[in-house]
């Protein structure tokens, strides 16, 4: 039963990247847009797992609250990386540098800081993911775009592996609040820094509308005009609900069985996605980099 739900909650992640991609195509990828993709979906988070708390929330520790800030600003960062990343390439070298940063970066930290033990395979896998992870800066095409899509890329595997580090840590040092409370005080968080951000951007545009120097910018009528508003909550529920599921899971299966199924299934329906419903095209070094990855993956299980 458990690995049914962790096949589900792969197949959610490959839904809420389409999402993503289908809002960009939609709503474009300018700050204003992007602003409110953070907040909207982050909104939606906290409603959800809000709600499937019973809509309580339990006194949070200062401990959580500091991490909950760090890791919220980390989303708030994906989120703004992350719609530019796929105006720019393709969804399946994205997916991989996102799950690959989730799955290395805490393992590096287990190893070194918490010195757990690795095994050869390990080893192995560690190799050929730094191959996977150089290959796609060979891209062929227009350099400046290129470049640019591989150094956010780099910064969203930096990022993600961050947010794992530091679930790792706060997992490790307290269990005084729930896993629902938690990922609420993170999505408040995230929906925060976005409000923020909107503010601030609102001003800015507002002078520069008295100087009469301000273009056509997304409003947030445009968001219902345009139905990208459904584009937002589907990511949101759909990241929602596959990340309850990978709890449900954690529960009953180790995490040498979790993250290669995760990581390794994320990282081929992505691509198969992409391919199908985007028309997305993938190069020769494009393919290695994703077989190599999708290896590597498993090979973290031995």
């Amino acid at each position: 039963m458990y690995y049914l739900y962790l096949v589900i909650a792969v197949h959610f992640f490959a839904i809420q990247v389409s999402f993503s991609k289908l809002y960009q195509l939609k709503a474009g990828s300018t700050l204003r847009s992007i602003l409110y993709f953070s907040f909207f979906c982050a909104l939606t988070s906290v409603i959800t797992f809000w709600a499937l708390s019973g809509f309580q929330l339990d006194p949070i520790p200062p401990y959580s609250l500091l991490m909950g800030g760090l890791i919220g600003l980390a989303y708030f960062s994906l989120n703004l990386i992350g719609i530019k990343a796929i105006s720019l390439g393709n969804m399946s070298l994205y997916s991989m540098f996102l799950m690959l940063g989730l799955m290395l970066l805490p393992f590096l930290y287990g190893r070194f800081f918490l010195e757990e033990s690795v095994s050869i395979f390990q080893i192995i896998a560690l190799g050929l993911l730094l191959i996977a992870l150089i290959l796609p800066a060979f891209k062929p095409g227009e350099r400046k775009n290129r470049m640019l899509f591989y150094l956010l890329c780099v910064l969203v595997f930096m990022v993600n592996g961050f947010v794992g580090i530091l679930t790792k840590m706060h997992q490790i040092q307290t269990s005084s609040i729930s896993v629902l409370d938690f990922t609420v005080v993170i999505q408040m968080v995230t929906a925060g820094y976005s409000l923020i951000a909107l503010l601030i951007l609102g001003i800015v545009q507002a002078k520069k509308h008295t100087n009469g120097s301000v273009g056509n910018q997304m409003t947030i009528f445009s968001l219902f005009r345009q139905k990208t508003i459904i584009f937002i909550l589907g990511f949101a529920l759909f990241s929602s609900f596959g990340y309850m599921l990978q709890l449900l899971s954690a529960v009953h299966l180790p995490a040498t069985v979790m993250y290669p199924i995760v990581t390794g299934g994320a990282v081929v329906l992505t691509t198969l996605a992409g391919r199908i419903f985007f028309r997305e095209k993938l190069t020769t070094l494009a393919i290695i980099s994703i077989v190599l990855a999708f290896i590597a993956t498993i090979l973290f299980a031995f």
